[in-house]
């Protein structure tokens, strides 16, 4: 299973235990793919992004949803958890992801390698 979410990275933070939480930010009109990352609910998944101008970057090659929530605008912030050792790029990529708008994708299962 694949989600797919066009977002902004929101930032992330990393915990003394490891712990780092990857957040995202959707607009409206993604308010019904990103309602769907609730189906990840209790499962491992992997996490990447395709920038708008067809660069592909691995996040994790394990995680957890960690929060959803939608505001009064209809803008959905996904927080995705992962633990340190499961990031799958460097931090100058993650910094290259600011300010930028992305596809981000949540699989499960085995990936055909396309959405990496």
């Amino acid at each position: 299973m694949k989600i797919s979410l066009k977002a902004t990275y929101n930032g992330h933070n990393a915990k003394k235990d490891g712990i780092v939480n990857f957040s995202f930010k959707a607009p409206f009109t993604e308010i019904a793919n990103a309602i769907g990352t609730v189906k990840l609910i209790g499962k491992q998944f992997k996490l990447a992004a395709m920038l708008e101008d067809g660069t592909k970057i691995k996040l994790t090659t394990s995680a957890n949803l960690n929060k959803m929530s939608v505001d009064s605008h209809g803008e959905t912030t996904v927080v995705i958890e992962t633990d340190v050792s499961f990031i799958a790029c460097s931090f100058d990529e993650i910094r290259s992801l600011t300010s930028k708008t992305m596809d981000i994708f949540l699989i499960i299962g085995k990936s055909s390698g396309k959405e990496e």
